[in-house]
């Protein structure tokens, strides 16, 4: 992320997605994590979902929408990582593959 950004509207779009996406989707969104920056400033977000396409699905809602757009005015560079998460219930462990 620019070292030179506004955080603060960053954060306060960020936490307006959340809500937004977790009320549209019934709660779906499994799961977030946003921290803070690394020491190279990345950001290490991360959302676990039920399904994929309820995940694409929230790409269109207003506050994710805005959220994208002021991501794509502070961001040098970003890279997202998609995995599929399984439980696999017999041997009572997760599966985690590239999706």
């Amino acid at each position: 992320r620019r070292r030179d950004c506004s955080n603060a509207d960053l954060f306060e779009a960020d936490r307006l997605a959340y809500e937004e996406a977790y009320a549209a989707t019934g709660g779906a969104l499994l799961v977030y994590w946003f921290a803070g920056l690394d020491a190279d400033h990345n950001c290490l977000a991360t959302c676990v979902w039920s399904a994929r396409d309820v995940a694409r699905s929230v790409n269109a809602l207003p506050r994710h929408r805005e959220a994208a757009r002021l991501s794509a005015d502070v961001y040098v560079s970003y890279h997202i990582d998609r995995y599929r998460i399984r439980m696999d219930a017999p041997r009572q462990r997760l599966d985690v593959a590239p999706w």
